[in-house]
């Protein structure tokens, strides 16, 4: 205590000191605990000082005021020997040792609060036992009375009471479902527990809302195609995640559960693989979605001004390339384009044009034998691209192939010829009706065309060039040589555009058409407008193609 004084077990003469004259003598009996105390009489003039203390004598009482005062001062106060400076808690109470003794300095309320390291009483937010409801959830302040710690989680908010310590109400509200993982439970009658209902398959497919376990949405590594996004079941079962994006949607392989790049495209040999095009690195196999819509076939109001034939066609995809000779080469390494293994009656169909499909009649126009079909391949001993191994020409279009093996190419390589319209669509940009896939005029970046790519006179194998070399050339969506290197087969007949014309072709007629121009066609021969024709079982180094979807 700040006023405590400890007395000294010596003499009462001590006691007598420290009641000094300035003292007031009833307080100073009090501290004593002396009840006939009496003030020493004042020194005479000629009194001695040191004659002083000799006059009071010690009595019986001397023991028991020594006691009196010790049990009025606190532990640890004068004589206790501490250290400036220190402080100390005596319970609530925050003490600072000043000249040897504890003076109080704060009152912090509750001992838990009194921080003699830091000299300074805690704050609290709470008190011992103290309660309070976080929405539903019933908390009690903590041992330090500095934060709250969770007791219960009520059935719901005002069911929680922080004044009765406890949540009032049943446990859960009778009636209502709630999912423990894969366990759907619920509220009993009574509301005093959950019962379970049901084990779902998943986490994911129980449904606390609807009080059900869902069906799955689909079964564990299921594989899905959604047009050209190849999916995979999640681990939930509730739907899809993407597994890979096919360039395009009959790329995608559900059964083998990946995109091909085009079957042609599977062994990424050279000319069949990623390494097309004018930097060398996109699938030769690509084949981008075209939208469709309306637009005037052989029409470009420049050098084709005649718009009397309108046509529309529906969403497709079309090889941004020719054909190449790697690619075909792995046509004809799987056996293929013989009358042997010929594609199967209906196969190769526009979707919406009826009997547009192979014919079993176009099976005997096929080669007899592969050596018949390589052989044909080499039907000009300077243009021809084939080789009977792979070369330098892997990356130039095919040429020398009639309109029959086109199609069976086609088919196998999962697509289809174009229709008429959808090439004129392609490499006419649409509506935008250019006269020539790239725009309105034309330059020897653009296409190869005139027996001129090479630079030298007349038509050398050098003016045939790698599909998609020729940057200039690329039309609107991206398609390159839709005019020049080789003249294009499409699954029309040549004759009078059908009229009227939604995804329309002409399928009766003894010629077939080609677009585009070639290697050795005059400017005019490459207007996206300008049509041609040829037996369908010619074969010219003039002649290629590409493949729908």
């Amino acid at each position: 205590m700040a006023s405590s004084i400890r007395a000294s077990r010596s003499t009462r003469g001590v006691v007598a000191a420290a009641c000094s004259a300035a003292v007031v003598a009833a307080s100073c009996a009090q501290i004593a605990g002396i009840e006939d105390w009496k003030p020493l009489p004042e020194p005479t003039a000629d009194a001695s000082p040191e004659a002083a203390p000799d006059t009071f004598v010690p009595d019986a009482n001397t023991k028991d005021v020594e006691a009196s005062v010790k049990d009025q001062t606190s532990e640890g106060d004068v004589g206790a020997g501490c250290e400036a400076g220190a402080m100390q808690c005596a319970g609530a109470m925050l003490q600072t040792c000043q000249a040897g003794a504890w003076v109080d300095t704060s009152d912090c309320i509750k001992p838990v609060l009194c921080d003699a390291s830091t000299g300074k009483c805690l704050t609290s937010v709470c008190d011992p036992e103290e309660h309070q409801c976080a929405g539903a959830v019933l908390q009690k302040c903590n041992a330090t009375l500095d934060g709250w710690i969770d007791v219960q989680t009520c059935a719901s908010e005002t069911q929680c009471k922080a004044a009765t310590k406890d949540c009032s109400g049943p446990f859960c509200l009778a009636g209502n479902f709630r999912c423990t993982t894969t366990t759907l439970e619920k509220c009993n009658a009574s509301g005093a527990a959950w019962d379970k209902v049901d084990t779902c398959l998943t986490a994911g497919l129980c449904d606390a809302t609807a009080g059900v376990c869902k069906a799955p949405a689909c079964q564990k590594d299921q594989i899905n195609c959604a047009g050209n996004v190849l999916q995979v079941c999640n681990a939930e079962l509730t739907g899809w995640d993407v597994k890979d994006t096919c360039a395009s949607a009959s790329l995608c392989d559900q059964a083998a559960g990946k995109c091909h790049l085009g079957w042609s495209c599977n062994t990424g040999s050279p000319g069949a693989g990623n390494n097309c095009g004018p930097l060398g690195d996109k699938s030769c196999c690509s084949a981008p979605t075209l939208a469709g819509g309306p637009f005037f076939r052989s029409f470009d109001n420049v050098s084709f001004k005649d718009n009397s034939n309108p046509a529309t066609v529906g969403p497709f995809e079309l090889n941004l390339y020719e054909v190449t000779v790697g690619r075909f080469r792995e046509f004809v390494k799987a056996g293929m384009g013989t009358q042997s293994a010929a594609p199967a009656a209906g196969a190769g169909a526009h979707p919406a044009v009826q009997d547009s499909g192979w014919q079993n009649a176009f099976t005997q126009l096929l080669p007899a034998t592969p050596a018949i079909l390589t052989t044909g391949l080499k039907c000009d001993a300077t243009m021809a691209t084939w080789t009977d191994g792979p070369g330098a020409n892997e990356f130039k279009p095919i040429n020398c192939v009639d309109w029959y093996l086109a199609f069976a190419f086609c088919i196998w390589d999962g697509g289809r010829l174009p229709t008429e319209a959808e090439w004129n669509f392609a490499a006419a940009g649409g509506g935008e009706q250019r006269p020539y896939p790239w725009g309105p005029t034309l330059a020897q970046s653009n296409a190869s065309y005139g027996c001129s790519a090479d630079g030298q006179a007349g038509c050398a194998a050098g003016d045939i060039v790698n599909t998609g070399s020729l940057a200039a050339g690329a039309g609107k969506w991206g398609h390159f040589d839709l005019a020049g290197n080789v003249a294009e087969w499409v699954l029309d007949a040549f004759g009078t555009y059908p009229k009227p014309c939604t995804d329309c072709a002409l399928l009766t007629g003894t010629d077939r058409s080609l677009r585009g121009g070639g290697y050795d066609s005059q400017p005019v021969d490459l207007y996206a407008s300008m049509r041609a024709h040829r037996d369908p079982a010619q074969r010219s180094p003039h002649n290629g193609f590409r493949c729908a979807r």
